[in-house]
């Protein structure tokens, strides 16, 4: 299996900082997703790209909100959890210097200069390696779970485009990893059968994905307290209906009258 490799976009904009806010909870979460990813790549070929820059910058803008012992402790907790098994792009530099990379936007129909986090990531996949964005930010600035990059050069014979997939929550990065690690035929992941919604489900932060046969709902769930990974299946109103296993079945001897989630459908 080729290693996997996960670019880690940490929030540095204003609008994402103040997203955040005073909330020191906000930002132990970063630490946490981070840990937890780490946790379920154990014993796998990984490699963590990230940019020094990008963290600098949003460690200087955290701390004009919340400067002070609780979030230094953050912080160091996020530098030991990229201290190994990890690479600094500022270092490696794994982009084409002489090429331009932009950000195709379908909502405005412009293309935008692209960091160089995206940068490197869109490089990677043209070569073709396996890797992924992991945002820990409170928004998706790219508004969907793939990001377009067009990439270009005068002396280029012609342009180029790679398709970078995007994890927002934690539950997405680690749907990403089992649908490209086990190589299941079962996939939430698969375009052909399952839609993304934009419905989170509770503190967990699992994205709710909609069957399109059938209309009914799915999300991973990993959890529990013994880690038994499965998926939890709603019907079209957001009543429960059972567990799946990972190939896709449904035992409906697990429904959960209690589980519902009608509210996230109003």
């Amino acid at each position: 299996m080729a290693s996997l490799n996960i670019f880690l976009l940490f929030p540095e904009t204003s609008d994402e900082i103040v997203d955040l806010g005073e909330d020191i909870e906000q930002y132990r979460n970063i630490s946490r997703s981070i840990k937890i990813i780490k946790q379920q790549l154990y014993g796998t070929d990984y490699c963590f790209l990230y940019d020094s820059d990008n963290i600098q910058t949003f460690i200087r803008q955290a701390q004009i909100l919340l400067a002070g012992y609780l979030l230094d402790k953050v912080i160091h907790q996020i530098r030991i959890l990229i201290s190994s098994k990890s690479q600094d792009i500022r270092v490696t530099c794994p982009y084409r210097v002489d090429h331009q990379y932009h950000v195709w936007d379908i909502h405005t129909c412009q293309a935008a200069l692209s960091s160089d986090i995206i940068k490197a990531s869109a490089e990677k996949i043209h070569r073709s390696e396996i890797c992924a964005v992991f945002l820990l930010t409170k928004r998706n600035p790219f508004g969907r779970n793939v990001i377009p990059v067009v990439i270009d050069a005068l002396h280029a014979p012609q342009p180029e485009l790679s398709i970078v997939p995007v994890a927002e929550t934690v539950s997405d990065c680690v749907g990403w990893i089992r649908h490209i690690e086990q190589n299941r035929g079962f996939s939430l992941r698969n375009t052909l059968q399952f839609s993304p919604t934009n419905m989170i489900y509770g503190a967990s932060k699992q994205r709710i994905y909609k069957n399109l046969s059938d209309g009914s709902f799915w999300y991973y769930d990993y959890f529990h307290r013994e880690n038994h990974e499965h998926y939890e299946v709603f019907d079209v109103h957001g009543n429960h209906v059972g567990e799946a296993d990972m190939t896709g079945r449904v035992d409906t001897r697990k429904c959960d009258k209690t589980k519902r989630i009608s509210g996230l459908l109003n």
